[in-house]
């Protein structure tokens, strides 16, 4: 994995537009799994409050390791989910699918 040193602006502008575009779909899918796991709820306030600080200008909380950033509060509402479906650990070409 690269790490994005943010000197290209054009490669940055289109990560925005690409988080922009599918935020709402993000948020949807965590609403979706508050049905189930209503503790599941803080991701959408956690991932909400990233991405206002990032259209703030504060591009750091999309990715800063040292906050509470939008893509680690996606990472983690993921890694979550995995760990109540049983798939902890478990890499995905190693998933077989039946049939």
């Amino acid at each position: 994995m690269v790490i994005n040193d943010h000197h290209d602006p054009i490669y940055d502008a289109a990560v925005l537009e690409d988080v922009a575009r599918t935020h709402p779909e993000r948020i949807t899918a965590i609403y979706a799994a508050v049905v189930i796991v209503p503790r599941m709820e803080r991701y959408a306030g956690r991932l909400a409050d990233a991405w206002r600080r990032v259209r703030l200008g504060e591009h750091a909380a999309l990715g800063d390791p040292e906050q509470d950033a939008y893509f680690d509060v996606w990472a983690e509402f993921l890694r979550d989910l995995d760990a109540l479906a049983g798939w902890s650990g478990v890499r995905p070409h190693e998933v077989r699918r039946a049939g």
